[in-house]
């Protein structure tokens, strides 16, 4: 933790843009924008609020300046310190707690540029809620934060970094201000990533009512990149080992099924986690032996009931049902479309990665593995979230994709330190999902959870405890995702 905060004091240049860039493009935007009465729809309470432009321009300003600041000294701290952070990880340290610490430099960073910039804005009118202003201005702090780190992994200059910061920032910030944009409360303005900060900053900025969904959305959009970020910082932290040694001279087979516990299971991956500190390879042989996953052969039944009733399966079932129940063919035909982003492509995702193994299997049993997958299929639920709500299609298909891609990001988030059961997660999350949308009789698909469950438990890839958190998290963030956004 004192290692990051001591990188984002070292970045002279990034101290500079908070110290004189902030503070400049703040005053110029309340002193050279005209002071024109400007509408301004603010969602969270459902009315227009009348601002003079230039304060609705220092207030947009202002976050913009936040979104390039955080942007660029996330970007360049993740980029710089990826060979150490690697070493480290190489010599046994946690990766979960490097990434606590990304996340807490993250957070104290964001704090102290929303509060530095609340600060200035002071200076040239009061907000009507100063409190909720600056933890709009925090929210939209955390999310270009987020983007930051992603952006690091696939970017190697630094010029480039700031370039696209810049870019993403203005095409965000912009569209919402509506002395550039007269059309800025269009539908598809809600979909940009500082949407929730800026209508939480305006409506703290002009009216008494706490704007609780725009926060909401600001720190759902802030967790998001910020699991994204981490996940990133996962795939640039990765570190290439060698194969398996069973024995002196002897490779496990991964395609073996006997063999998968030993690099993808749960139980495998506690175990290999202690074996592969030990010294010498008899103690692998025994760690495999110990650890490994049951066979086909071994439990035929729960292989069934697991295989049958993976998450891509469901994902095509809810899509396609949903989609009929909400408009007849039509409405399958949108499931369908949905069901390439849930299931199909992740599907494609997945097993590219094990023929290039990157991780052990299809099902990615090893919690190490998880974290590095999950960009990919986030990124294929993400845009097939967004094209539904786009392109207009129905509601319970919208949502139940979105639903889903918020259990998702709280599996990862749990991810980064323990493994939960995925299966049971999205098991439990629909079955909450088919009770709200056809009544209590979908509650009698409760016992399948709990076959599920079992089978992950029989076949020794999660223990109980894996499994019921993994069934909690799916049933209460899916069901209250689901219940907003229906």
């Amino acid at each position: 933790m004192r290692f990051a905060v001591v990188e984002q004091a070292r970045n002279r240049l990034a101290l500079i843009l908070v110290v004189l860039f902030v503070p400049l493009w703040t005053t110029l935007a309340f002193e050279v924008v005209a002071r024109l009465p400007l509408r301004f729809y603010v969602r969270p309470v459902g009315r227009h609020v009348v601002m003079d432009g230039n304060i609705l321009t220092q207030v947009t300003g202002a976050l913009q300046a936040l979104a390039l600041v955080v942007g660029f000294m996330m970007f360049v701290a993740t980029a710089r310190s990826v060979l150490f952070d690697r070493r480290l990880v190489q010599a046994g340290y946690p990766r979960s707690c490097l990434a606590v610490a990304k996340c807490s430099s993250l957070v104290l960073v964001a704090a102290a540029v929303a509060v530095y910039a609340t600060a200035w804005v002071h200076l040239f009118w009061r907000p009507v809620q100063p409190v909720v202003f600056a933890a709009g201005m925090f929210t939209g702090a955390l999310v270009y934060g987020g983007i930051g780190i992603v952006l690091a992994a696939v970017l190697r200059s630094e010029l480039a970094g700031m370039f696209l910061a810049i870019m993403i920032s203005s095409i965000d910030l912009l569209l919402q201000n509506p002395l550039i944009n007269p059309n800025a409360d269009s539908a598809l303005v809600r979909y940009l990533p500082a949407y929730g900060a800026v209508q939480s900053s305006v409506a703290a900025a002009g009216l008494h009512g706490v704007p609780w969904s725009g926060l909401l959305l600001g720190a759902g959009w802030a967790l998001g990149t910020a699991a994204l970020g981490m996940a990133a910082f996962a795939v640039r932290t990765r570190t290439h080992s060698a194969a398996v040694v069973v024995g002196v001279g002897v490779r496990a087979e991964l395609s073996e099924p006997g063999w998968q516990g030993l690099w993808v299971s749960e139980q495998g991956t506690a175990g290999m986690d202690s074996a592969e500190h030990a010294s010498g390879p008899a103690h692998l042989g025994h760690a495999a032996r110990e650890f490994r996953s049951a066979s086909r052969g071994e439990a035929p039944v729960a292989w069934l009931v697991s295989e049958g009733f993976e998450p891509k399966n469901w994902m095509v079932f809810l899509t396609v049902l949903l989609g009929w129940h909400a408009d007849g063919f039509a409405g399958a035909g949108w499931g369908l479309f949905a069901a390439v982003f849930t299931a199909v492509l992740p599907t494609l995702i997945l097993g590219f990665g094990e023929r290039h193994h990157y991780w052990g299997d299809r099902q990615v049993r090893r919690r190490q593995d998880r974290v590095v997958a999950a960009p990919g299929v986030l990124a294929s639920v993400i845009v097939g979230t967004a094209l539904l709500f786009v392109l207009g299609a129905p509601s319970e298909v919208s949502a139940l994709v979105a639903a889903m891609l918020a259990v998702l990001l709280a599996l990862l988030v749990i991810t980064f330190s323990w493994k939960v059961s995925v299966h049971a997660a999205v098991a439990a999350g629909a079955n909450v999902i088919l009770v709200s949308v056809f009544g209590p009789w979908a509650g009698l698909l409760v016992p399948v959870v709990a076959l599920i469950g079992w089978s992950r438990i029989r076949l020794r890839c999660h223990t109980a405890a894996q499994v019921i958190v993994g069934a909690i998290t799916g049933a209460t963030v899916g069901g209250v995702a689901f219940g907003l956004l229906r």
